[in-house]
């Protein structure tokens, strides 16, 4: 889809939340309903900073992109999987909804230390790789 369709639907996606959401909780509930994708933009961003990157230059960082094109995974089922997270995620605020924000914040700020917990090793195995190819183009091998 590439970065002009996602910013299209990501502005889709925020207008019909700020339109459909009668408060504060319901915004945050309709926002979490893509919280794989918020996280893994997040913890992009802050390894693209911590590394210098700019941030306005291309690149393949994305949790998603590591584990197709650094671990050979095949893209059906990264987005399976994504789905599957999404909806765990989605029920889950469901579930805690009744109990008011800060059940809902919590679970939310829980899912996302469990995803940047879990991508850590990721790219750190990716990280290892990118170096590993660049040292072997760099001397021929």
């Amino acid at each position: 889809m590439g970065d002009v369709g996602s910013v299209l639907l990501g502005f889709v996606f925020a207008g019909l939340v700020v339109t459909l959401a009668r408060n504060y909780l319901e915004m945050v509930c309709f926002a979490a309903m893509l919280f794989p994708f918020y996280a893994d933009e997040l913890t992009t961003m802050v390894v693209r900073l911590r590394s210098g990157e700019k941030l306005t230059r291309s690149h393949r960082r994305h949790l998603y992109q590591l584990l197709v094109n650094e671990f050979g995974i095949v893209h059906w089922k990264i987005s399976l999987t994504y789905a599957v997270a999404q909806l765990a995620i989605g029920a889950g605020v469901l579930i805690v909804y009744p109990y008011g924000v800060r059940a809902v914040l919590m679970f939310l700020a829980m899912c996302f230390i469990g995803f940047t917990l879990l991508t850590i090793p990721v790219r750190r195995i990716a990280g290892k790789q990118d170096t590993s190819v660049l040292h072997n183009r760099q001397s021929g091998t």
